[in-house]
Parts: C-alpha cells; structure tokens; sequence
C-alpha cells in the first residue's frame, strides 16, 4: 500500500492540523457527537463524550440499551468497550503484526483484532454493530484502490478560505502503492497568483498537480466552509446534492460524482434497513444493543 521509496513534501504542522479537520468536518449540531463507555463489572468506569459534556456518571449501572444512551446524551453514535478491551487489542496487533507486513496488512489485522473483541462482546457499538462488520480482503481492498486511483494517477483534495489555498493533498499511486504525497506548500503560490476566484484556483492546482504528478484521475475541491457541513454531515445525499449543485467540484465529473453517490447509496440503505428492523423489533432493538 506504500512504496518503499514514498516522497512527502509540502507540509507543516499547520497543514496536517488544517487537512485533519478537513476530513473530520464540523458537525451542525450535538447529534452527531460521539459518546465512548468503559465499563467493568457492572458499573461505568468512564464514560467521555467527543463534543460537550456527558451525564453518565462513574458508578451508573451498566450495561445499558444502547440506543436509549444515544438518545439521553444526544450521540450520534456510541462505544462501550469493557476495561482492559484495548490493552487484549494491542496483544492481539503485536501477537499478528509480522515483519513482511505492509502498512494494509497491518491495518487489516488491527482491524481483525477489533471484530474478535465484537465478537467476544467486549466491544460494542451503536447504531452499527461492530461484530457484523467483516473485515475485507486484502485484493478487494487493493482493487478498489485500482479503481478509484490506477497505477501512475494521483487523487488531489483541496479546500478555500477567502480565495486562499487553505488547505490541500495530491497523492500519487504506483504499482507498489503510495509512493508521492504533496501538500498546500507546494502549489500555494502559484495557485493564488492565480486571484481568488474559487474556478481559476481549482484549475490551476489541478494544471501543477499534473505537471508534478502525472494525470489526475479524481480531484474533490470545496470552500473550506462547505467541507465542513459535508464531512460532519449524515444527512442521506448531502454529498450528491453538494457535487450537482456545484458547491463540491470534482474532476472528472463522471469519476467524481461515483464517490459520493456511494456515500449516499450506503447511509439511504442503512437507514432504511434501520427503520424497517426498528419498527418490527420494537424495544428488542434496543435491549440487543446493550448486550
């Protein structure tokens, strides 16, 4: 998944702090909060919310349902791990990291270990049952890799901010895998010398992404405002109706418009299945997601 002779250039700590809040985006309300539990014998050790405060106490009773927990602290999404669930975690990753292990195969066993504690019931999440979620094989990995981004193409990312380059990524694959990673730093002035209008920096990013990197098989571009609202968001085609509207650019528009009508496809399903599954089981729902 990476070259042994990887290039990164182009970052500061500044950007890499700018690109993670990119990707992570700004939620529009506290639904969308996570809340993680650890617990241990019957009583919540800590409970700790990502945005705002939380009011599980150390010492509640545990377990309990989870979607009830959900709805009392406004999450969008909830973590119960018992205590000690992430230290058999790690044993599980030191135990099944081999040295020919590349940086994909060292993931796919972490997240191997993740499910095994799912399983075991150590872990539990909500609204998605961590336990039904199988862990992919390496080749299907690699060949959706191939089709977002084939061999010798780069992906390009970038988000404004007052006609600014605020901030960016250019990626490039190989047949090894990752082998170039640029930032912001280098296209920031050349891209602004092209003035603020959000049309003329997109393109001229994209002109030196492809004089640096090669063809660019997709590139996703936004006000970094916009990035925002779409990252935090799980409103069902959101990312579709962002790209139609133009306020996401991509390139090549019919590439571009496959991610997110993906995204869209996924949540549409899961709510849906979510609904039905609710309204037959009734409170079943929610006492299954406690156990």
């Amino acid at each position: 998944m990476l070259d042994p002779g990887l290039r990164f250039e182009g970052f500061d700590t500044e950007d890499w702090t700018r690109l993670v809040e990119l990707m992570r985006g700004r939620p529009g309300s506290g639904e969308e909060a996570g809340l993680i539990v650890v617990h241990d014998q019957g009583r919540v050790r800590k409970a700790i919310r990502t945005e705002g405060r939380v009011s599980l106490r150390s010492g509640d009773a545990w377990p309990q349902p989870l979607a009830g927990v959900a709805r009392q602290e406004t999450a969008g999404w909830v973590v119960a791990l018992e205590a000690g669930a992430l230290d058999a975690w790690m044993d599980w990753v030191g135990k099944g990291v081999q040295r020919q292990h590349d940086l994909l195969d060292q993931l796919l066993v972490a997240w191997e270990g993740l499910r095994d504690l799912a399983v075991q019931g150590r872990l539990v999440t909500w609204p998605t049952a961590a336990s039904s979620v199988p862990v992919p094989r390496r080749a299907m990995i690699l060949r959706a890799i191939g089709l977002l981004c084939p061999a010798g193409q780069s992906v390009v990312i970038a988000a404004w901010d007052g006609g600014k380059l605020w901030t960016s990524l250019a990626v490039r694959m190989s047949g090894s895998g990752l082998d170039w990673m640029m930032g912001p730093e280098s296209f920031r002035a050349s891209v602004e010398a092209a003035g603020p209008n959000p049309d003329a920096l997109w393109t001229c990013l994209l002109d030196r992404a492809r004089e640096r990197m090669g063809p660019v098989a997709l590139g996703i571009a936004a006000d970094r405002t916009q990035w925002d609202q779409i990252a935090g968001t799980t409103e069902v085609g959101a990312w579709a109706k962002a790209v139609v509207s133009g306020r996401v650019r991509v390139e090549p528009l019919g590439r571009g418009l496959a991610l997110p009508l993906a995204v869209d496809a996924s949540r549409m399903a899961f709510s849906t299945l979510r609904s039905v599954l609710g309204r037959r089981n009734g409170a079943r729902t929610e006492e299954g997601g406690a156990q």
